[in-house]
């Protein structure tokens, strides 16, 4: 059988905080793919997530094999608050005259399935779904301590690097690479 990319429903809330923990790595990590020094939302956020219509699901077998979530730029305060890189992703698609647009959050896959480009197929999907109002999606992608190879050579393929961020999460300087992939 083959993989449906699908828009997530409520009851999928606990299948992807599973794929979330079991692809979560520690930052300095030397593995090539893995949600760096990330801290999974629980089941209940996820569900609130799914509600707002903000996620996609891989699906192989009726099992979900990996996840992307995706923001209209108008919630990003909703759903992270005082948040560095998001609010300031906000200010610098302003800056460049993007007035509406996504923020793609996460984009994980079980391991035995890395490579058949999932996060790419579920780009797509966001893109044909999309009002065409939208212009944009927005991303951030780890570039220091320990930078996400995978995720940044994917960007590097369909989106500019806009600008390197950097900030600070619990005493540990980041640097973010901030990336734009033009829908139309």
């Amino acid at each position: 059988m083959g993989i449906l990319i699908r828009t997530a429903r409520e009851e999928d809330a606990k299948e992807i905080r599973e794929v979330t923990l079991s692809r979560v790595i520690s930052i300095d990590s030397k593995e090539k793919t893995g949600l760096r020094g990330y801290r999974s939302p629980n089941i209940e956020k996820y569900a609130q997530r799914i509600k707002n219509g903000s996620v996609y699901v891989a699906e192989s077998n009726q099992k979900i094999i990996g996840f992307m979530d995706f923001y209209p730029n108008k919630i990003i305060h909703q759903i992270f608050g005082k948040d560095p890189v998001a609010n300031h992703i906000l200010n610098l698609a302003d800056s460049k005259g993007d007035k509406l647009f996504f923020y793609l959050n996460t984009a994980a896959v079980l391991r035995n399935y890395e490579g058949k480009m999932l996060p790419m197929k579920m780009i797509r999907k966001l893109v044909e779904d999309s009002e065409s109002s939208y212009k944009s999606i927005w991303t951030a992608v780890i570039h220091k301590p320990t930078p996400n190879i995978t995720s940044s050579k994917l960007l590097q393929l369909i989106a500019t690097l806009e600008e390197k961020y950097s900030t600070e999460y619990e005493n540990v300087p980041y640097t973010f690479g901030l990336y734009r992939y033009a829908m139309n």
